[in-house]
């Protein structure tokens, strides 16, 4: 399966060399641990701003937080401005410890563009490592595809020491998971 995918994605590469199947390689070397080969597709990156923003995913997995936070704003300074980019800057300031900062950088971009998914799970993310459940079940009840981040505010709610959380917390309605407020 690993190869099958390789082989598909080294196609997708050599036909298009866009940058989408570049990262997409990347992206398969680094699941795969094969950080070496993720950060040379990412190297190959023509534009010079996402290969930047690719170079995240890689220096976080090469164990330099502090180089992908560098890498991210670089690239959102050479004018990069797509959620998914100030996604993974809030993901590398969380893992160089710099949360305050990450929660702001997140909030940001939630208000500039909207409830963008990635942005909104590393938001999530942020506000668990901070500890701030009462703002992520807050932030939950608000967002337009709550289904997405129900483990996560469960987590929330076990955490802030509702022990009482279940399934009885949330309902189904129109094929939505809803948040069930006091229950």
């Amino acid at each position: 399966q690993r190869e099958e995918a390789a082989a598909v994605l080294a196609e997708l590469l050599r036909d298009h060399r866009t940058a989408e199947a570049a990262i997409a390689v990347a992206d398969l070397h680094r699941y795969f641990g094969e950080v070496a080969r993720a950060r040379e597709a990412v190297e190959a990156i023509q534009d010079e701003a996402t290969r930047q923003a690719a170079l995240v995913d890689v220096l976080l997995a090469e164990g330099k937080a502090a180089e992908a936070v560098e890498a991210g704003r670089r690239a959102l300074a050479m004018g990069l401005e797509e959620p998914w980019v100030w996604a993974e800057l809030g993901r590398a300031l969380v893992q160089a410890g710099s949360l305050q900062e990450a929660r702001q950088v997140c909030e940001g971009a939630l208000k500039r563009f909207g409830e963008h998914s990635a942005v909104l799970q590393q938001l999530m993310t942020n506000l668990y490592v901070l500890c701030a459940y009462d703002d992520m079940i807050a932030l939950w009840e608000h967002v337009d595809r709550p289904e997405q981040y129900i483990s996560q505010v469960a987590w929330a709610c076990f955490r802030k020491g509702d022990f009482n959380i279940s399934l009885d917390r949330f309902r189904l309605e129109g094929g939505r998971w809803w948040w069930v407020s006091g229950a």
